[in-house]
């Protein structure tokens, strides 16, 4: 995702009958995330995965929740 600047992130997301899963892979970290949640139309689980990544990868930490609420109008 172009939002997302870390280390060579890899992204996968669908959903399905109201439920969202976000996977995120980093490689080189040997890192794997999976973000499920019962809400359809959201962008939570992007944030949240984004969030986890600043912090898990000792970035800078960013406010993705208003970053996706400013970007797309997302509730």
């Amino acid at each position: 995702n172009e939002a997302y600047v870390g280390p060579g992130t890899i992204y996968h997301s669908g959903f399905l009958d109201g439920f969202r899963v976000q996977l995120t892979l980093v490689p080189a970290k040997r890192l794997r995330l999976a973000v499920l949640s019962n809400l359809h139309a959201t962008r939570m689980n992007l944030a949240l995965s984004y969030t986890l990544l600043d912090l898990l990868l000792r970035l800078e930490r960013r406010d993705w929740n208003a970053w996706f609420v400013l970007s797309d109008g997302w509730p």
